[in-house]
C-alpha cells in the first residue's frame, strides 16, 4: 500500500512512516465497468484497490503538499515511463479532494 501512496501522491516512504497510519486489514478490491478514457468506445474493467489511511498529525510540516491541514483540493504531477527503446515519459496530472469521515 505504501508504494502506491508514494506513486499516486508523491509521498516518500519515510514521510509516510512518520505521518500516516495505513490499515492493511481494511484492503478492499472492487471492480467497475465503464468506457475507456484513452480509447473511445472501448469497454474497460477497472480494478479499484482501497485501503484506509489515517493522518497522524495534519499540521506537520509537509502536509500542505496534500492540502492539509485545511483539507483543500490538491494536484499531483508525476511522470509514468513508457515502454520501449525510444519511449518518452507520460506526464500524468491527478486532482485529489478530501471528503468528510463517514461513521
Amino acid at each position: 500500500a505504501r508504494l502506491n501512496v508514494a506513486d499516486k501522491l508523491g509521498l516518500e516512504l519515510d514521510f509516510q512512516r512518520q505521518h500516516l497510519a495505513i490499515d492493511e486489514r481494511s484492503y478492499r478490491l472492487s471492480e467497475e465497468v465503464g468506457n475507456s478514457n484513452r480509447y473511445p468506445g472501448l469497454r474497460t474493467l477497472y480494478c479499484i484497490h482501497e485501503v484506509k489511511c489515517r493522518i497522524l498529525n495534519p499540521t506537520a510540516p509537509g502536509m500542505e503538499a496534500i492540502g492539509l491541514p485545511s483539507g483543500i483540493d490538491f494536484v499531483v504531477n508525476r511522470v509514468r515511463q513508457s515502454k520501449g527503446p525510444n519511449a518518452a515519459g507520460e506526464n500524468i496530472v491527478t486532482g485529489w479532494s478530501w471528503k468528510p469521515v463517514q461513521s
